[in-house]
Order: structure tokens, then C-alpha cells, then sequence
């Protein structure tokens, strides 16, 4: 996935190369030195960047190394309005899911945070720099009535439809609020869809290794947990297209990678064992 020379510059237009490029920056590689982009190739990154949901990432791994002054203005400008962009969405999401979290633990639901809305906050240096476009939270199965009666209070409507026990094992709740911003609630009671990972970890044993999020006012699953997560989720979407075109796999948005690179890098060596 990588360039291999250090020296390298973009003059293939695919994806892959300009996602090789947004690879180098999120290593902070020190060869990058300067791109020569043009208006064409510009709208290229930005738009790759946006699919991998980097944006943000990418503008504070360049802010911080010698060569964002060398990338061209309407790029750093691009990228600086993205990041300042889901700086105030992670505003609002981060009080809505709060105020939804409140809300379950008061009527005795049991929520687990899973995936990118804890990680934001117990691994990333700032929470904008996690973009998500849902909260995942895992609940013991006889509690899914009690935590859809509390998300209907709240304003919520359930979207997914489906039936079946083999089918799915979430429902997907959502609500417009006055700011005109669409929140979605992911409610599992498995931690995923597959049935070869359904019923790897279970909601007891993922709770007893759980973390406090205090900035959400919620638990979430410990790294080690978060890590095993991140794993299956890859193996289960490697090859599951995540948009139409087919320029994006699930397993291979670049997201989901550092997700993985910084629960590594963050854990303590005996738990990597």
C-alpha cells in the first residue's frame, strides 16, 4: 500500500497512489517534502481523502511537520475548513450522545460503547480527528425493548426493518435534530452481523473489561476488546465494497487502519501477548 521510495511523487491519478500519499502523511513519513498537484489532481486527494474519512487527520499530521507550508494553499485551505467543519459536528454528536447514554442508564439499560465514537475520545489525540457517521453501542439482548422505548422517547424512529434472528443482530435508530443534523444510535446485542464472530465475545465478558469515557458519560470496551473488534471487522468487510464504484473496501478505508495502529501502539506489551 505504501510508496517504497521516499522520494517518490504523484504522477499516476488512481486511487491507490493518492491513497499511498495520504498513507505517507498519516506515518509522517520525513521524505515527503513537497507534491506537485494540480487543480485536477487536488480534487483527486481531497476526495479520496474524504472516502478513507482522513480529512481532518491529514491537515493535523501536516500542520505539525515542515512541509504543510510547500502543499498548495487551496488544498491546506480545503483541508483546515474540514477539519474546523467536524470540529462542531463532533460538538454536537458528543452531546447527543450523552444525553442518549443518560437516558438508557437511567431506565436500567447496560451500554458499551464500540468502535469510533469511544476511540475518538480514549485514543485520539483530539476527538474531531475521528469522524463517524453513528454510535455503536453493544446491550444484553433482553434489554433491546427497554432501550427502543428510550430512543423513541427521545425522538428517535428505527430504520432498519429487517427480521430474523440470523438476519441482523442490531437496529439502527435515528432522529433529525433542530440544527438540521441526522444522529444514528447503532444498538447491537452481538458484536457483529457474522455469524463467525457473532458469538466470539459476549456482552458479560466485554463488560467486565469495559472503560470509563467520561468525556460521553459512558462505558466503552477495554482496548484489548476494541482491538479484537477492529480485527473482525476487518476480516468481515475486506472484500465487501463500500461504495458503489468499488474504489473502497470496508477493510481498507484508512480510518479503520489507524483505528488499529493506535490501539496497538497505545497498549502495554503483556497485553499484546
Amino acid at each position: 500500500m505504501f510508496l517504497t521510495s521516499p522520494n517518490a511523487t504523484v504522477g499516476d491519478r488512481t486511487s491507490s497512489v493518492l491513497e499511498e500519499l495520504a498513507c505517507r502523511v498519516l506515518r509522517g513519513d520525513p521524505g515527503i517534502g513537497t507534491v506537485p498537484f494540480d487543480a485536477e489532481l487536488e480534487s483527486a486527494f481531497l476526495q479520496s481523502a474524504d472516502l478513507h474519512g482522513v480529512q481532518a487527520l491529514l491537515c493535523a499530521q501536516l500542520r505539525s511537520s515542515d512541509c504543510w507550508r510547500g502543499w498548495p494553499s487551496d488544498l491546506r485551505r480545503a483541508l483546515a475548513a474540514e477539519a474546523a467543519s467536524q470540529t462542531a459536528l463532533e460538538m454536537l454528536q458528543a452531546q447527543e450522545t450523552v444525553t442518549v447514554l443518560e437516558a438508557l442508564t437511567q431506565s436500567g439499560v447496560r451500554p458499551l460503547l464500540m468502535k469510533g465514537a469511544p476511540l475518538a475520545y480514549t485514543h485520539y489525540r483530539s476527538p474531531h480527528l475521528r469522524p463517524r457517521g453513528d454510535t455503536d453501542a453493544l446491550i444484553p439482548r433482553v434489554e433491546r425493548e427497554t432501550a427502543g422505548s428510550v430512543l423513541a422517547g427521545l425522538g428517535y424512529a428505527r430504520r432498519n426493518l429487517t427480521s430474523g434472528e440470523l438476519v441482523s443482530y442490531q437496529y439502527t435508530w435515528s432522529r433529525l435534530d433542530r440544527h438540521g443534523m441526522t444522529h444514528a444510535i447503532d444498538l447491537h446485542w452481538r458484536v457483529s452481523n457474522n455469524q463467525m464472530f457473532a458469538e466470539a465475545l459476549s456482552y458479560d465478558e466485554l463488560a467486565r473489561g469495559s472503560v470509563a469515557v467520561p468525556q460521553l458519560g459512558g462505558r466503552a470496551l477495554g482496548p484489548v476488546h476494541a482491538l479484537l473488534l477492529a480485527c473482525m471487522h476487518r476480516v468481515v468487510h475486506i472484500t465487501a465494497p463500500y461504495f458503489a464504484d468499488d474504489s473502497i473496501h470496508y477493510g481498507d478505508r484508512l480510518i479503520w487502519l489507524y483505528d488499529i495502529h493506535l490501539l496497538v501502539s497505545q497498549m502495554p506489551p503483556h497485553e499484546l501477548t
